[in-house]
């Protein structure tokens, strides 16, 4: 039974959708196709292709409304009826939209927010469990970081390396990056950074796409987050191996916090 699954949000959130996803497999015995908007093609596919998430084919919406999106919080899928995503992609016998029409409720983390609003979870908040995609079997000795894109508020400084291993750095080409890193591998493609992730033994991060990569691919993750609403909705334990933690004032990290999640919370 063919189903469709349509997302629509930030790139973190379709990582995020996976937990709808794999319900929606489990519910009717096939993974869902992806449709999701053209600027996150690359993201679905990565998740299909390299990290073996409960996807089939990627399909790209090419509707948009951009004054309704900067208008309200939503997408202009997320109000869409399954007799309107059957008019504009049939084929298929079951439709799900867990498009984004708002933030999560209060409490609620996004996983079983986007789980819900597709009908495949009862509540908003139910604790999500994120399918994971098994690990290679040789992991290098070294601590992947990401240190921050877009938001500045997002942004993690660390003035000094934190762990006694080798250190590098991935994200965009204009992401930050201190003088410590030993490698810098900021401006890699996407499949070529979740390479480089899976093959880490943890990753050190800010609330980002990065970090919710790592989450999948089974990498112990340890996420900073700005805020504690930030931290509950985008929280990485609902991954396999991963824990949140509030930065500290204007975002700076302190370094043996840093040691004291990746030693002792996740055990590397």
């Amino acid at each position: 039974m063919k189903t469709l699954m349509a997302m629509y949000g930030k790139a973190g959130d379709i990582v995020m959708s996976m937990w709808a996803a794999s319900l929606i497999r489990e519910k009717t015995g096939v993974p869902p196709s992806l449709l999701v908007a053209p600027q996150f093609h690359a993201i679905a596919c990565v998740l299909r292709d390299s990290l073996e998430m409960p996807i089939d084919s990627v399909i790209c919406e090419k509707s948009a409304c951009p004054l309704r999106d900067r208008a309200v919080a939503g997408s202009f899928m997320a109000s869409w009826s399954e007799g309107f995503l059957r008019e504009r992609h049939p084929g298929f016998k079951r439709y799900f939209n867990c498009s984004l029409p708002c933030e999560a409720p209060e409490a609620s983390h996004m996983a079983a927010f986007i789980a819900y609003l597709g009908g495949v979870c009862p509540s908003p908040f139910v604790p999500p469990s994120i399918p994971w995609a098994p690990r290679p079997s040789e992991t290098k000795r070294r601590a992947v970081f990401h240190f921050g894109a877009s938001d500045p508020r997002r942004h993690i400084r660390i003035e000094m390396k934190p762990l006694e291993m080798e250190c590098v750095c991935v994200g965009g080409p204009r992401d930050p990056a201190p003088d410590w890193i030993d490698e810098d591998l900021r401006g890699l493609s996407l499949e070529q950074t979740v390479e480089e992730i899976r093959k880490s033994a943890v990753m050190v991060g800010s609330d980002s796409l990065m970090t919710h990569l790592s989450g999948v691919a089974g990498v112990p993750t340890a996420c900073f987050h700005a805020t504690p609403r930030e931290e509950s909705t985008y929280s990485r334990m609902a991954y396999a191996n991963g824990v949140s933690l509030l930065a500290a004032a204007e975002g700076i990290v302190n370094p043996m916090l840093v040691r004291e999640a990746v030693c002792r919370r996740l055990q590397v």
